[in-house]
């Protein structure tokens, strides 16, 4: 008996290996995968200005990413305490404008840098809708919090998102020629548009990425998330209580397919001993200066001991102060 509808995912032109740079931006999902990375300690930057949900503020960063355009004093604006740049999710904002404009430079100084020496790099779409400010039309990533009155609301069907994104990746492969880009739709629902418009939505961005593809056949690969999360896991147990964002074993089955079929051998036999002690980082003993405690810890440093010299290059540093501070 079936009890799911595979999806047959298409093979990547590339596999990401251990020692390649990945550089993630987009919509909630590009912060799974990053989190997912970081954990198994592959090298990941991602979302430079913080999630970004649709492909136009997608595409004008990689914009201003490629041609070194950071943000300027005069973009960060005060609202209610804050000082905020309508391209810059709110975890930047602060309560002084020089502190606020600093962090949002870094920002922009490292991940130029990132980008232009990635080897991969993952675009997850969210939603096909955007907010322009209506005294300007500039579209922006993040409202915060300010009037709806000051903004209007954009559908963008596909051929504009393709537009937008065959240009911006002209660019990016003229500075970054070697780079190959995993493109992938957001299995998070926005029921805020009501659910035919989400419907609407993503059908906007998976034909986009068809287009895209047609455009880059041999630079780009598509991994269907959205796919996976409505149709092998077509049930809402694999959502949350807002229905809205899948649960954490949805998102866990998807990453396994995406480690299956994106990572080389040898990173999903380095993946999974990493994982490990990842996991045994985030254990709390119930008795920490027992034998058994003891014990666990000596095995820990001795794994990371062994992936050491078999991967000189990974930094064990953090972990390895860990364990040794939990010896007390």
């Amino acid at each position: 008996m079936k009890l799911m509808t595979p999806v047959k995912i298409p093979e990547p032109k590339q596999q990401i290996g251990l020692k390649e740079g990945v550089f993630c931006m987009g919509s909630c999902f590009a912060d799974h995968i990053t989190r997912f990375f970081q954990q198994r300690k592959i090298p990941v930057h991602a979302n430079p200005g913080g999630i970004t949900y649709n492909p136009i503020s997608i595409s004008h960063w990689l914009n201003n990413l490629v041609g070194d355009s950071p943000p300027r004093t005069e973009e960060v604006f005060e609202y209610r305490g804050l000082y905020h740049h309508f391209q810059f999710h709110g975890s930047f904002s602060r309560p002084g404008r020089d502190a606020a404009y600093s962090n949002m430079l870094e920002s922009h100084i490292k991940s130029r840098e990132r980008l232009l020496n990635a080897k991969h790099l993952i675009l997850t779409f969210g939603t096909a809708y955007t907010f322009s400010l209506r005294e300007n039309g500039e579209v922006v990533s993040n409202c915060h919090k300010l009037p709806g009155t000051d903004f209007d609301r954009t559908f963008h069907p596909p051929h504009l998102i393709r537009d937008k994104l065959v240009s911006s990746f002209h660019k990016l492969f003229e500075v970054n020629p070697d780079l190959h880009i995993i493109l992938t739709v957001s299995p998070i629902r926005h029921l805020r548009d009501g659910l035919i418009n989400n419907s609407r939505s993503k059908s906007s961005l998976i034909i986009a990425v068809q287009y895209l593809q047609e455009e880059f056949p041999d630079r780009l690969s598509y991994f269907p998330a959205y796919e996976i999360e409505m149709d092998e896991l077509r049930d809402y147990r694999f959502y949350g209580e807002d229905m809205t964002h899948p649960t954490q074993q949805a998102v866990s089955y998807i990453l396994k397919k995406f480690t299956v079929h994106y990572l080389t051998p040898e990173v999903r036999d380095f993946a999974g001993e990493a994982g490990a002690i990842s996991t045994a980082v985030n254990h709390r003993p119930l008795h920490p200066g027992s034998e058994d405690h003891r014990a666990f810890v000596k095995a820990q440093f001795k794994k990371i001991d062994q992936l050491s010299e078999k991967y000189p290059f990974v930094d064990w540093s953090e972990e390895r102060e860990y364990f040794r501070a939990s010896l007390g």
